[in-house]
This record gives structure tokens, C-alpha cells and sequence, in this order.
């Protein structure tokens, strides 16, 4: 089983991971933990660096930690967060994606959409939301 876990920079990244490594665990699975940068993001380049240094780190401490296969990948996309993802998950045949999850008000979905919910409803295998706190 691939399962992949969308490094979304909040408090339930954590919670995300615990969970992927345990169904990792329970299925033999592997992990592919990912995060995505946009071009309209205008991050410098030593910021990304530095995210790819983060989940390099956080998917060696994983894999040693828990004896898990677990790999890193940071996405570089002109695409929407979500359209990005699931393409991601297509290519790569991810069979679960595990992803925090964070409230907005109707009117913010209405105006920045939502990555979350295309995910959920374009991803060619199963999704599980961990609620943010």
C-alpha cells in the first residue's frame, strides 16, 4: 500500500503522519511525504531549500524512528494545490492520501476555494481528513 500524506504546514501535519505510519505499519505500506510550492507563491529559492531540507528530515526521523519506508517529495506546480496532488496520486498509484484538514468560513471557500475539497473529490483512491486543531 502507497500511502501519501500532503505536508499542509499546520498543527495536524503531526497527526496526519502518526496515522500514515501506522496504517503504513498495519499494511506494509510505504509513505510519500509531500508538499507542494506554486509558482504564484513567489517563495525565494532559499525557502524552498529549506522546505526540502524539512521533509527530507522529517521523512529519514520517520523511517528510522517507526522502520517504515518513507520518502519525501516537494512539488514545484503552476497548478492549483489540488489539481497538483491528485495528479501526483495518479502517477505515483497512491492507493491512500492522508491530509490535515483546516476550517474556513463559507465565504473564504467561496473566495480562495478549496484544495481540500477537490482533492476529496477527484483522488483516484481513498482520502482521510485529519481535523486541524
Amino acid at each position: 500500500m502507497k500511502i501519501m500524506v500532503y505536508n499542509k504546514k499546520t498543527p495536524g501535519d503531526k497527526l496526519a503522519m502518526e496515522l500514515a505510519v501506522s496504517h503504513a505499519k498495519a499494511f506494509e505500506g510505504t509513505i510519500d511525504l509531500v508538499s507542494v510550492i506554486t509558482e504564484q507563491s513567489s517563495a525565494p529559492q532559499e525557502v524552498v531549500e529549506e522546505e526540502s531540507k524539512k521533509l527530507k528530515k522529517t521523512a529519514a526521523e520517520t523511517a528510522d524512528a517507526h522502520n517504515v519506508a518513507c520518502k519525501f517529495q516537494l512539488v514545484l506546480t503552476a497548478l492549483p494545490i489540488g489539481e497538483a496532488l491528485v495528479q501526483y496520486a495518479e502517477k505515483n498509484k497512491i492507493d491512500e492520501i492522508i491530509m490535515p484538514l483546516r476550517r474556513r468560513s463559507k465565504l473564504g471557500k467561496l473566495f480562495f476555494g478549496s484544495d481540500s475539497q477537490y482533492i476529496i473529490l477527484e483522488a483516484p483512491c481513498r482520502v482521510i481528513t485529519i481535523k486541524d486543531s
